[in-house]
């Protein structure tokens, strides 16, 4: 009998295998805020991912000349800079992340999700290439909230988001986003794209 229960328990720890992986063999993340995950930066958006953070990309690029550059705020943030303040005299800023878990279909569709409901119906999403970095690119319209302003969110009714997910010939990855006041965002998007557009290998 004693033997017979073994057996079973061995059976049964070989059917759950890894316990850092899904019983689909997906590995596990941690959900914000739980011992041992990494604090989310709000900006990059929330939700769980089924894959691990990349290594940030080794790119260059050129600032342009209307932003300036500020220190960053948070471990995750590689580069930020303020592109303009809106109506409510808040900075407006772009803001370059590195070590964003999750495939890109899950970082565009959650970024979309931030612009409000209606927003995936009119969202655009478009893809180039230059010197070997590939670039994804996501524009979306919408009511935003901006949850960086704890205990006092700030929701703009009529806001812009543009996006991108650059990835270099090496691997690794960087998520660029310029979201606020649709006024502010879209002066600056020519001046978003030429940012885009300079980013070579390292």
């Amino acid at each position: 009998m004693r033997r017979i229960l073994l057996a079973a328990t061995l059976v049964a720890l070989a059917a759950c295998g890894d316990d850092k992986k899904s019983l689909s063999g997906v590995d596990k993340v941690a959900p914000p805020g739980a011992p041992g995950a990494p604090m989310a930066d709000p900006h990059a958006g929330t939700g769980m991912m089924n894959a691990p953070a990349a290594a940030p990309a080794q790119v260059a690029w050129a600032v342009p000349s209307s932003w300036k550059q500020s220190t960053p705020s948070s471990g995750m943030r590689v580069a930020q800079f303020d592109v303009g303040t809106d109506e409510a005299g808040d900075k407006v800023q772009c803001i370059v992340f590195g070590g964003i878990g999750g495939s890109d279909d899950q970082n565009i569709s959650r970024w979309v999700g931030q612009m409000g409901a209606a927003a995936k119906d009119s969202a655009v999403v478009g893809h180039s290439e230059q010197a070997g970095v590939k670039i994804t690119r996501l524009e979306a319209h919408g009511p935003y909230t901006d949850t960086m302003r704890p205990g006092d969110p700030k929701t703009i009714a009529a806001a812009t988001m543009l996006a991108a997910i650059v990835e270099a010939p090496g691997g690794g990855k960087l998520q660029v986003k310029l979201v606020g006041s649709k006024t502010i965002v879209d002066a600056a998007a020519k001046a978003f794209d030429e940012f885009l557009a300079s980013m070579k290998p390292k």
